[in-house]
């Protein structure tokens, strides 16, 4: 049966043979996409595999009910008679902790202590320990300062780099001295390539490279 407004259209199927067919008006549907039931506000995505085909509740990681921060801190914080120190995941040496909504953020735990004791940290200000220690969040052992300063108390405690000044060998991560410098002038002289100069040290050959450029170490002569 044909509608009034429906034109019949030829189709041809395997056998070569055609048959006429309607083309019935489509009917739109309207797909509706639910939302994270987290609360944010965006729209989920469709289940990939399994047996209930659908929609997922929760996008990725939204699921996850995180504590407070304050809660979450304190029971990451071990106080000795000395430092409080951070207990939990690192970053470069620094205590860490997620900030606890989805953008997955992480935040060092020395600054986290500061805001909760004295409030928000100025832009472009960093906060640095009196102790020296990076997992220590005991307010009365951290200070603001700016960049400067923070080099500043670096190379005064002996963290700088490499032959940033007269006392930075002294760190224990320091690989070079004054006497490997000078041996490294003396053979790199004679021609022994960098290569074989930075293996028989266990350094870099960019660090070799750099002695004897003089760009580091330059004090020692």
């Amino acid at each position: 049966m044909l509608y009034s407004n429906q034109r019949p259209t030829r189709c041809v199927n395997s056998r070569g043979h055609g048959t006429e067919r309607s083309k019935l008006p489509m009917q739109s549907k309207s797909i509706t996409i639910p939302l994270c039931a987290c609360g944010c506000g965006n729209p989920v995505g469709k289940r990939v595999g399994g047996r209930r085909p659908g929609y997922n509740r929760f996008i990725h990681t939204h699921n996850k009910r995180r504590r407070p921060l304050l809660e979450r801190f304190w029971e990451s914080v071990e106080k000795t008679e000395t430092c409080w120190l951070w207990s939990r995941a690192t970053t470069h040496g620094y205590g860490a902790i997620g900030e606890g909504f989805h953008n997955g953020k992480v935040l060092l735990a020395h600054r986290v202590s500061w805001e909760l004791h004295f409030g928000p940290i100025p832009n472009g200000m960093f906060v640095c320990h009196h102790c020296d220690n990076p997992l220590c969040v005991r307010p009365d052992h951290l200070f603001l300062g700016t960049q400067a300063d923070n080099i500043g108390d670096a190379k005064k405690k002996g963290r700088m780099a490499v032959g940033a000044n007269r006392n930075s060998y002294k760190s224990p991560r320091t690989k070079l001295s004054p006497d490997k410098v000078r041996w490294i002038k003396m053979e790199r002289a004679s021609g022994v390539p960098l290569t074989l100069l930075g293996r028989h040290l266990g350094v870099g050959t960019t660090t070799i490279w750099q002695v004897v450029q003089g760009k580091t170490w330059k004090w020692v002569t």
